[in-house]
């Protein structure tokens, strides 16, 4: 009994040595911007969550690190199974407040597909990434990023109760919940309602990705929301963001509007008919192409009698 006690101890004492060894040298790899190195570890099935010293976790060491292969690094320590959501115990952060600064798109694509990540989680100096992320969206990449965090939001924080009805018709729009969108407007609410800073309703329903988002756009329209309303932040249109998507359905529904204003610019001072013609490849592109160059040949036409 003790002999097999003592095989045991010596087998758990050669595990924690061996995790000891793989922590420092993955964090060394890490910190060095070593990406080969780091994925010949990985491999090795060692925990990738296990602190070398007083250190940061590897998945967080690699996110501050400035070398060119950081955001790389984190996916793969994140799809191999390090926790994306661990926070520093040196001042509080995560993976998405150090990568949203850094416009680390895609990486924060990958975090938050993890389920446990938190967004309202603040760092020892009261900053949540949801909070980081809207006060770095004063670029295109900084805008997309924040709207990626405000519909993870969106879909992951349960309604409450006493959601406004405002902030359930934002939601409704960012979901796709025609059936939501119907209810309120049906009862007679404003569908240019804001909720909060957030876009208007018919904005919001525009950059949707979810497949009910022209029927929305369609539904809201026809409700009396303005086609002109903006982006508070990129001042993109409801056309703009059609266009740049390309939803050909989308970009017809909005110009049969009689209030519709193509020359309307964003902040960049661009404007939807400005854009269209940037975006003419394949053939939606080509089919908006034509739809925005008929709507504005037809509006120059009845000026001009």
């Amino acid at each position: 009994m003790i002999q097999k006690q003592q095989e045991n101890h010596s087998t758990a004492a050669s595990k924690r040595a061996a995790q000891l060894y793989f922590s420092a040298r993955l964090y060394e790899a890490v910190v060095a911007g070593d990406y080969p190195r780091v994925e010949t570890l990985v491999d090795e099935g060692m925990n990738l969550d296990h602190c070398h010293a007083q250190n940061d976790p590897p998945i967080l060491a690699a996110m501050r690190c400035d070398h060119r292969d950081a955001g790389t690094m984190v996916q793969l320590l994140a799809l191999s199974g390090a926790h994306p959501a661990v926070v520093s115990q040196i001042d509080g952060a995560c993976v998405l407040t150090l990568a949203i600064p850094r416009g680390q798109l895609s990486t924060i694509s990958v975090i938050l597909e993890h389920p446990g990540v938190q967004i309202h989680r603040p760092d020892n100096n009261g900053m949540t990434a949801y909070r980081l992320a809207e006060q770095c969206a004063y670029s295109p990449t900084g805008e997309a990023i924040f709207e990626m965090i405000k519909r993870h939001d969106q879909l992951h924080t349960p309604a409450p109760a006493s959601m406004t009805p405002a902030a359930r018709l934002c939601r409704a729009a960012t979901m796709g919940d025609l059936e939501g969108v119907e209810t309120y407007l049906d009862a007679g609410g404003d569908p240019d309602v804001c909720d909060g800073l957030h876009d208007p309703p018919l904005l919001i329903a525009a950059q949707s990705k979810h497949p009910n988002a022209r029927y929305i756009v369609e539904l809201l329209s026809k409700a009396g929301a303005d086609p002109n309303v903006a982006c508070r932040i990129s001042g993109d249109t409801p056309l703009i963001v059609a266009i740049q998507r390309k939803e050909v359905g989308m970009v017809s529904h909005l110009l049969n509007n009689p209030k519709i204003d193509t020359h309307k610019t964003d902040k960049t001072g661009k404007s939807a008919h400005q854009y269209v013609n940037r975006r003419v490849a394949g053939a939606d592109g080509a089919a908006i192409f034509k739809l925005v160059d008929a709507h504005c040949r037809a509006q120059t036409y009845q000026s001009g009698r």
